[in-house]
């Protein structure tokens, strides 16, 4: 008598958080239905366009060269020594290397194969009822890579570099990226959401070890 309380609450628990998570698949799959449904014919050229890994090239290319402006051409880092400067520039790649390696391992090999959670173009209960304007993808789509490697990305790179515009940037860029997943229909709006928060996790986590190797001389330029 003393067992049938707390075993009768725990399995009442247990239902309603079955209960609520079967609610919340629905919801998903729902919003997914209405996002990816929602198109528009400019949208049907920009979004495989904004969603191709190349597209991104560019912005790579502008986070490197912020990156060299910050570490020698800024007022504050003129007290450093050269040395120094490279010092902090190689650590500052090495840390977005690791947040993009930490991002996309996690996001690809465990989160994918752990949860796995069928994509939208391999959900049996979708098909035939969504818009595919890319191939149909692995078979697993939790957490979108796409989002957590831009998202980590996106911070890591914002508090390297410091600068409201290129924040506001960067942001903008991933969440479009995010958007054109569920547009393409390679992702549930879940898989973006939870792959964002994913990236930046890993981001904090890589900028407090980087903050740490940098000691002294990062506090000159942070």
């Amino acid at each position: 008598m003393a067992n049938f309380v707390p075993m009768n609450c725990a399995l009442l628990i247990s239902a309603l958080a079955c209960n609520w998570f079967s609610n919340l698949v629905e919801f998903d799959r729902n919003l997914f239905t209405t996002l990816n449904s929602a198109s528009f014919s400019l949208g049907d050229i920009l979004m495989p366009i904004i969603t191709h890994p190349l597209t991104g090239v560019p912005i790579y290319m502008l986070m490197l060269w912020l990156l060299y402006r910050k570490f020698f051409h800024e007022a504050n880092s003129a007290e450093l020594q050269t040395k120094h400067k490279w010092m902090l520039l190689i650590a500052a790649v090495a840390a977005v290397v690791a947040t993009f390696g930490l991002c996309d391992w996690g996001s690809a090999e465990f989160f994918k194969y752990t949860i796995c959670r069928l994509r939208p173009s391999h959900d049996p209960e979708l098909a035939g009822s969504i818009r595919l304007l890319e191939d149909a993808g692995g078979l697993y789509g939790f957490v979108s890579s796409h989002a957590a490697n831009l998202f980590g990305l996106a911070l890591i790179t914002s508090l390297l570099v410091r600068k409201r515009w290129y924040t506001i940037f960067i942001f903008i860029w991933a969440l479009l990226v995010g958007y054109s997943r569920i547009y393409v229909g390679k992702h549930f709006p879940g898989d973006v959401i939870c792959g964002a928060l994913y990236g930046m996790v890993a981001a904090m986590l890589v900028w407090y070890i980087h903050k740490m190797a940098v000691g002294r001389f990062g506090k000159a330029i942070y």
